[in-house]
C-alpha cells in the first residue's frame, strides 16, 4: 500500500524547531499516525551548507552558461570539483548527525515501525525556513532503508487547488525555450519532440512577453508547464530570461499562470539554473507539482536528468519515483560534475498529487480532504479568533505579524546571500541592486535585531567599494563592435553587427538609431562633436547630424567593407579604412566631403583600423599583415612597425604624440615610439586583444579582449585595473573627455561604463604596528612603530602628526578628548590635543605595551608592561598601585566603562579582572595561548578577548565563559565590541577581519585590507562605522544603512533610469520612503 508522509518542521537553524509527524494511506485524508519530536539548533549546520553552495557555485565553468575557454586549468578544475565533493561529504554527515539527536527519535522511531521497506512512499516535507528548505534532505540516511520513497517540499501554509477537470487523448506541455545562450536548449527540445504520440508540444522559442501571455491564457489548458534557458532565483524570488532582452519574474506573469492552473495546469518542470525561488513563487499560485534545480545546473547533468525523467514518468511510474530513478542515474556523472544527484527537487501542493502519466489526460487526481478537524490542512488563524473570541483575534494577528516579520526578514537575508552571489559572479549592478532592494524593506522592518542590519550593511559597504560598472546600455540586438564618446563628453555612439549605430545620452537613454545595410565596424565624432562618421560593411562611409540626420554617403573602397573611420584633430579630414587593403583621405569641402585621389595609403592584408596623431600630422593604421603602418597625410610611408604574431586589430597615439600602443590576434599589447623604436610588449589578455586607447591624461592606456575583460594600464605597462562583467569578448573601449569614465562595447549585446572608486583611506607609512583610539568628538589617534602619532578627522583630514617618539607601541585618549596618552619604550607620555607635551615618566622597567583611562573619570591612567606588571597612575605621574600576578608580559589593559573593574591580558594565556582597587576579583582562563586583546561591552557587563590561539572568547563580567568564537585559521590579534554590545569584530593573523552576533553566529568575513597580526579594528562611538587599521593604511567601513542606501541610489541613478530591462518597482526603488 502506498503511503504518505507529512514532516511538519516549524523552527530554524539557529533556534532549532518542532517536529510533527503524520503517516497517511496515500488515498485516504485520515492521519493513521501523529508523533512529535523537536531538532535542536544547528547553525554549524547552515554554515557548512553555505560553504559547499559557495564552493559548488565556484564550479562556473560546469553550469548551464556560456563556456569561457582557456580561463580554468585543469587542474583547477579538479581541485574545485574535490572541495566541493569532500564539503558535500562533511554536510551529508552533518545533517545525518543532526537527524539522529535523541529529541527527533520519535519520529524516527515512528517512521522505522510504520512503514515497510517495498512501499512506495511519498514524503512531503512542510516547511517555512528558507535554510531549512535548502538542506539535502535527500541524503537522509532513512531513504537507504526505503528504496521506493521520494521526498518534496511544501509550505505548511496551502490551499485545496481547485482545477477544471479536462479529458484528452494527450498531455498538453507548452515548452518555454528561453534565453540559451552557451546552453543546448534544442536538446531538450527534441526529447520533448519525441513525445509525440503521447503528448501535445507547443514550443514557444525566446518568446517576447506577450507572446508567452496569449498561450498561457489558452482555451484548451495545460497539463504540464516546461522552461529551459537561463534563469536565477535570490530566497524566496526568482526570474527567467524568455529571451536576450527579456527577464520575467513569476509574479510579473503570475495572473496568466493562474489561469492556467484553473484550466489544469498540474506539473511545471524549470530545466534550468537554480530555481527554489521560482518555486516558492510557484507554490504561493497553488501550482499541484513543480520540478526544479536546487542550483545552477550543468548543460550535460539538466539533459540527462530530463531524458531519464521523462522515460520513466511518460513510461508509467509515479512522478515520484520518476524523480528519484532520474536523479540517482545522475551519480555516473559526479566524478566529472559533483553533487549532481542534489539538485533535482519535488515542491508540492499536498491538497493535489498526480501519481502518473496517464492521470494528467484523465485528471483522477487524489484529493486529500480531511475529515477529522484535528487533520485538516493549516489555515489562516482568523476563522479560529473569531470562534474564541476577541483575546484569542488578538493573539492571532500578532503570531501572523510576527509571522510575517519573520519571513520579510529572511527575504532580507536572502537578499544579501543573492548580492554577494551576484557580485562574486562580476554582476556587479545586478548585485548592487539587490543589496538597495534588501536595504530598502530594512528600513520599513520594525524591530530588526542587530545581525540582520550588520549583514545588510557590510554587504552595501563591499559592493560599493568594490563596484565598478556604472552603468549598461541595452539596446542593440547583437554584437556592439565599437563606442565613442562625443568631445563634449554629453553623447555615446555605438556601432553594431545589428546593422545600426544608435545615440545614447551619457546616461544612457537611447536618442536615434541610424541604419546601415550591413554590420557597422566603426564610428567616429568629428572635433565639434556635431558630425558622426560610421563605416559599414555594406561598403559605404554614412556622415550623420548630431540629432541622426543623414547628410552623406561615401563610397571609395571598391565595394568592399569599411572597417574604421576617423577624423583629423583640426576635423578637415576623415580617414577611412577597408577590406580592400587600403587607406583612404578625405577632405572636407564645401559640399560635405571628397575623397584625396593620391592619397591612397596601401597595406598587403586587410586594414582593421586608422587613427590621427594629435597633430594631425600622421596616420596609423593597424593591419592583419601583422604590421602598424605610420604615413603622412601625402600618401608618403614614414615607418613600417613589425613584431606582432598575428593581425593587428588596434592603434592608438598617446596623446603627447610620443607613443603608439597597439593591440593584437597574439594577445599582447605593444607600446612604440613613433620613430618606431619598441619599447615594451605587454601578455595583456588571455585571448586576443581587440581594442586599444589612450587615456586623455597621457597616465594610462585601456584594452579590450576576447577574454571578456576591459583592463587599465600604467604608461609603462603595469596592470592597473580589470574590469570583469561583459559575458562575452569586449570589443571596443573609449575614454570619456575627462578620463573618469571608460566605455567598452562587446559580444553580449552591451555597452558598460566603468568607473574608479574607493573606500575612504587614510594613507600611513609602513611600520610594524598599528592600533585606533577615539575620542568624543570622534577624531581617532593611530600610532606606528615608525615613532609617529597621527591624530585623524572621521572625513580623512590629518590633523596632527607628532614624530620623533621613539618606539611608540600604544595611545590613548581621556574621555573628554582633550589629553592623549602615548607609550614610549618603558615611558608613558601625556600631551594636549595640540600636541604639547605636558608630563612624561618611566613607568616600567621593560617596554609599556598598552596605556589607557579610566573611562568614568578620566584621573586614572592603567598601563600593562612587559615586565608582566599593571600599574596604576595618577595623571602627574604618581603611582597609584602595582597590581603583580600575571606570569608573563601584559599585552592590553581596559577599564569597564562604569569604571569598576580592570582587565588584563597576558601572554600567560589568562585575563586578569582587578577591581578599582587594585584587588584581583577574577583570572580568566580557557585561551591555550597568549592573549592579545581585552575589551568591555558599553554596559560593562561582558568581556570580550582575542588571542593567538585563533579564537575570541566572550565572558561575564563575573567571569562566565559564555561563547567561543571559532573560525579563524591563525591567531586574533583585535577583538571589540560595537556601541549596542550586540556585534563583535575581530581581526586576525590569517588575513580576514570577521564579524560575529554576540551568540556566536558570523555574520560577515570582510576583506581584510591588509590588518593582520598586529592591526586592529574599532567601532566608531555611534556604531556608524567600522575602522581597520594596518601597517599601512586606516580604512573606514560605513554602517550608516541611510548613507549606504544614498550612496547605492546614487551609483545605480542612471541605470534605474534608462535601463530597458529595469522593472518599474526598481526604477522608482530610491523614491520610496
Amino acid at each position: 500500500m502506498a503511503k504518505l508522509v507529512l514532516l511538519d518542521i516549524e523552527g530554524d537553524l539557529n533556534q532549532g524547531a518542532s517536529v510533527t509527524l503524520e503517516i497517511r494511506e496515500q488515498f485516504r485524508a485520515a492521519t493513521q499516525t501523529r508523533q512529535k519530536g523537536k531538532l535542536p539548533p544547528n547553525p554549524t549546520l547552515l554554515e557548512q551548507y553555505r560553504h559547499w553552495q559557495s564552493l559548488y557555485r565556484s564550479l562556473d565553468f560546469l553550469f548551464r552558461i556560456e563556456d569561457l575557454p582557456g580561463q580554468v586549468t585543469n587542474f583547477a578544475r579538479g581541485e574545485a570539483i574535490a572541495a566541493c565533493q569532500i564539503a558535500g561529504e562533511v554536510l551529508k554527515d552533518s545533517l545525518n548527525n543532526w537527524l539522529n539527536t535523541p529529541s527527533f527519535r520519535p519520529v524516527r522511531e515512528k517512521l522505522l515501525e510504520k512503514l515497510m521497506g517495498d512501499e512506495t512512499i511519498q514524503v512531503i516535507l512542510q516547511v517555512e525556513d528558507i535554510h531549512v528548505r535548502r538542506l539535502p534532505w535527500h541524503l537522509w540516511d532513512f531513504f537507504e532503508r526505503y528504496p521506493f520513497a521520494e521526498i518534496a517540499l511544501s509550505s505548511p501554509a496551502y490551499e485545496k487547488v481547485e482545477t477544471s477537470a479536462n479529458t484528452r487523448n494527450k498531455v498538453r506541455i507548452l515548452a518555454i525555450l528561453g534565453n540559451g545562450n552557451g546552453i543546448d536548449v534544442a536538446a531538450d527540445r527534441m526529447m520533448l519532440e519525441d513525445l509525440s504520440d503521447k503528448a501535445e508540444t507547443v514550443f514557444l522559442v525566446e518568446p517576447q512577453r506577450r507572446e508567452l501571455d496569449k498561450w498561457l491564457w489558452d482555451e484548451q489548458g495545460w497539463d504540464i508547464l516546461f522552461f529551459a534557458g537561463h534563469s536565477a532565483s535570490w530566497g524566496e524570488t526568482g526570474q527567467i530570461w524568455l529571451n536576450r532582452h527579456e527577464r520575467v519574474t513569476i509574479g510579473e506573469i503570475k495572473h496568466a499562470l493562474k489561469r492556467a492552473i484553473a484550466r489544469g495546469l498540474t506539473i511545471a518542470i524549470f530545466n534550468s539554473c537554480d530555481g527554489l525561488g521560482l518555486a516558492h513563487y510557484l507554490e504561493n499560485l497553488q501550482i499541484p507539482q513543480i520540478i526544479v534545480m536546487r542550483e545552477p545546473v550543468p548543460d550535460l547533468v539538466a539533459q540527462e536528468f530530463l531524458q531519464h525523467f521523462i522515460a520513466a514518468f511518460a513510461g508509467g511510474k509515479s512522478l515520484y519515483l520518476s524523480v528519484r530513478e532520474a536523479r540517482e542515474k545522475l551519480q555516473a556523472l559526479e566524478t566529472q560534475f559533483p553533487c549532481a544527484t542534489w539538485l533535482p527537487v519535488i515542491c508540492q501542493n499536498p491538497s493535489k498529487i498526480t501519481q502518473n502519466w496517464q492521470e494528467l489526460t484523465g485528471k483522477v487526481l487524489h484529493n486529500l480532504t480531511p475529515a477529522q478537524p484535528h487533520a485538516q490542512l493549516r489555515k489562516p488563524l482568523w476563522g479560529v479568533g473569531f470562534l474564541l473570541g476577541m483575546t484569542l483575534v488578538g493573539t492571532a494577528v500578532f503570531q501572523w505579524q510576527q509571522a510575517e516579520l519573520q519571513k520579510k526578514i529572511a527575504l532580507v537575508i536572502d537578499r544579501v546571500v543573492a548580492a554577494k552571489t551576484l557580485f562574486n559572479s562580476e554582476q556587479a549592478l545586478e548585485a548592487l541592486l539587490e543589496s538597495l532592494r534588501a536595504g530598502k524593506q530594512l528600513q520599513n522592518l520594525p524591530g530588526v535585531n542587530a545581525a540582520t542590519r550588520i549583514r545588510v550593511v557590510t554587504a552595501l559597504q563591499q559592493e560599493l567599494d568594490g563596484i565598478r560598472e556604472r552603468n549598461r546600455l541595452e539596446g542593440h540586438g547583437k554584437t556592439v563592435l565599437r563606442v565613442s564618446f562625443s568631445p563634449d563628453g554629453e553623447m555615446l555612439a555605438s556601432a553594431s553587427d545589428d546593422r545600426t549605430v544608435k545615440l545614447w545620452q551619457i546616461d544612457g537613454k537611447l536618442l536615434h538609431t541610424l541604419e546601415h545595410n550591413d554590420s557597422v565596424r566603426s564610428v567616429s565624432f568629428s572635433p565639434n562633436g556635431q558630425i558622426i562618421a560610421s563605416a559599414s560593411y555594406d561598403g559605404t562611409i554614412k556622415l550623420w547630424r548630431r540629432n541622426g540626420q543623414l547628410l552623406q554617403t561615401l563610397f571609395g573602397h571598391k565595394n568592399k567593407q569599411v572597417t574604421s573611420v576617423s577624423f583629423s584633430p583640426n576635423g578637415q579630414f576623415l580617414a577611412s579604412a577597408g577590406g580592400d587593403n587600403t587607406v583612404k583621405l578625405w577632405r572636407v569641402n564645401s559640399t560635405g566631403l571628397a575623397m584625396i585621389p593620391k592619397a591612397i595609403l596601401k597595406h598587403r592584408s586587410w586594414v582593421e583600423q586608422v587613427t590621427f596623431s594629435p597633430d594631425g600630422e600622421i596616420l596609423a593604421a593597424a593591419s592583419t599583415d601583422k604590421t602598424i603602418k605610420l604615413w603622412r597625410k601625402d600618401g608618403t610611408l614614414l615607418k613600417t612597425l613589425a613584431g606582432h604574431n598575428g593581425s593587428v586589430l588596434s592603434v592608438s597615439f598617446s596623446p603627447d604624440g610620443e607613443m603608439l600602443a597597439s593591440a593584437s590576434i597574439d594577445r599582447r599589447i605593444k607600446l612604440w615610439q613613433t620613430n618606431g623604436k619598441l619599447l615594451q610588449t605587454i601578455p595583456a589578455h588571455d585571448a586576443r586583444v581587440w581594442s586599444v586607447v589612450w587615456r586623455p591624461d597621457q597616465g594610462a592606456f585601456a584594452s579590450a579582449g576576447a577574454d571578456n575583460t576591459v583592463k587599465l594600464w600604467s604608461r609603462n605597462g603595469r596592470l592597473l585595473q580589470t574590469f570583469k562583467g561583459h559575458t562575452a569578448s569586449s570589443y571596443s573601449v573609449s575614454f570619456s573627455p575627462d578620463g573618469e569614465t571608460l566605455a567598452s562595447a562587446s559580444a553580449d549585446e552591451t555597452i558598460r561604463f566603468w568607473h574608479q572608486t574607493k573606500m575612504p583611506t587614510l594613507p600611513q607609512n609602513r611600520a610594524v604596528k598599528t592600533s585606533i583610539s577615539f575620542s568624543g568628538d570622534r577624531i581617532l589617534s593611530t600610532t606606528n612603530g615608525d615613532k609617529t602619532v597621527k591624530i585623524w578627522s572621521w572625513d580623512g583630514r590629518l590633523l596632527k602628526t607628532w614624530q620623533g617618539l621613539a618606539a611608540v607601541l600604544g595611545a590613548s585618549f581621556s574621555p573628554d578628548g582633550q589629553i592623549l596618552a602615548s607609550t614610549i619604550a618603558d615611558k608613558i607620555q601625556l600631551s594636549n590635543k595640540d600636541g604639547k607635551p605636558l608630563h612624561s615618566w618611566k613607568a616600567h622597567e621593560q617596554p609599556v605595551r598598552d596605556v589607557n583611562f579610566s573611562q568614568k573619570n578620566g584621573k586614572i591612567l592603567a598601563s600593562a608592561g612587559a615586565d608582566n606588571l599593571v600599574k596604576l597612575w595618577r595623571w602627574d605621574g604618581s603611582l597609584v598601585k602595582i597590581l603583580p600576578g600575571h606570569q608573563q608580559a601584559v599585552n592590553r589593559v581596559s577599564f569597564s566603562p562604569d569604571g569598576q573593574l580592570l582587565a588584563s591580558a597576558s601572554d600567560d594565556n589568562t585575563i586578569k579582572l582587578w577591581g578599582i582597587d587594585g584587588k584581583l576579583r577574577k583570572t580568566l582562563e580557557g585561551h591555550s595561548s597568549w592573549v592579545w586583546d581585552v575589551g568591555f561591552s558599553l554596559d560593562s557587563q561582558t568581556i570580550i578577548s582575542a588571542s593567538a590561539d585563533g579564537t575570541a572568547k566572550l565572558w561575564s563580567r563575573d567571569g562566565e565563559l559564555l561563547k567561543t568564537f571559532k573560525g579563524h585559521n591563525a591567531g586574533v590579534s583585535n577583538a571589540s565590541f560595537s556601541p549596542d554590545g550586540q556585534t563583535i569584530v575581530t581581526v586576525s593573523a590569517d588575513g580576514t577581519v570577521r564579524l560575529w552576533s554576540r551568540d556566536g553566529y558570523l555574520l560577515e568575513t570582510l576583506p581584510a585590507q591588509g590588518v593582520g597580526v598586529w592591526g586592529g579594528a574599532r567601532f566608531s562611538p555611534d556604531g556608524k562605522s567600522l575602522v581597520l587599521a594596518s601597517s599601512d593604511r586606516i580604512v573606514l567601513w560605513s554602517l550608516d544603512l541611510d548613507r549606504l542606501l544614498e550612496r547605492a541610489c546614487d551609483w545605480l541613478h542612471d541605470y534605474l533610469e534608462t535601463n530597458p530591462f529595469v522593472s518599474q518597482s526598481d526604477r522608482f526603488l530610491c523614491q520610496q520612503k
